[in-house]
């Protein structure tokens, strides 16, 4: 967590590496706190890296190592990664939370995929989650990028239908669409 706050990822992973060499079983809670560094830092290729270790560790990743490494390859622009990890979590017995969701929408709203970032949306209440502020105005910041300005009004419009109050963010979004 210090080492997160102070954009120390190399010191986490550092310390991580100590605790492996003096034989200390890493748990979800070291591993959640090197994996937000990273994430913090823009170090999504760390996070990868971490997550492809783990099956030769006694920690499993749980929803917050899974979305935390997704929102570092969102924030890092590798939006396949971001969706490959969202396919990985059931098989992992990790069931996706909004967070992870919002990843996904976000990581398709960078790389301007507004189409597939509605589909997503739309298809959020069938795994069990209903779209929140974030949500929504991740895709009408997509929609903005291609374009979409009937669609950017029209999520305005569901987000009040949805008793949701859209901030500047989705407010600004929609205006430059």
């Amino acid at each position: 967590s210090a080492c997160e706050k102070g954009g120390r990822w190399h010191h986490a992973l550092d310390l991580l590496g100590n605790m492996q060499g003096r034989r200390v079983a890493w748990d979800e809670i070291t591993v959640n706190a090197v994996v937000s560094s990273c994430e913090k830092s823009g170090e999504w290729r760390q996070s990868i890296y971490l997550f492809s270790r783990l099956p030769w560790m006694t920690t499993e990743p749980d929803r917050i190592t899974c979305s935390a490494i997704m929102s570092a390859c969102e924030k890092g622009g590798a939006w396949m990664s971001t969706l490959r990890m969202m396919g990985k979590m059931p098989e992992m017995h990790v069931a996706p939370d909004r967070f992870s969701c919002n990843a996904v929408i976000s990581a398709l709203e960078s790389q301007g995929m507004w189409q597939s970032g509605l589909g997503f949306l739309n298809g959020m209440p069938k795994i069990g989650f209903v779209p929140d502020t974030i949500s929504y105005s991740a895709s009408i910041s997509a929609c903005e990028k291609g374009g979409e300005w009937p669609s950017a009004l029209g999520l305005l419009g569901k987000m009040r239908s949805a008793v949701l109050q859209p901030n500047e963010f989705s407010h600004s979004a929609a205006i430059s669409a």
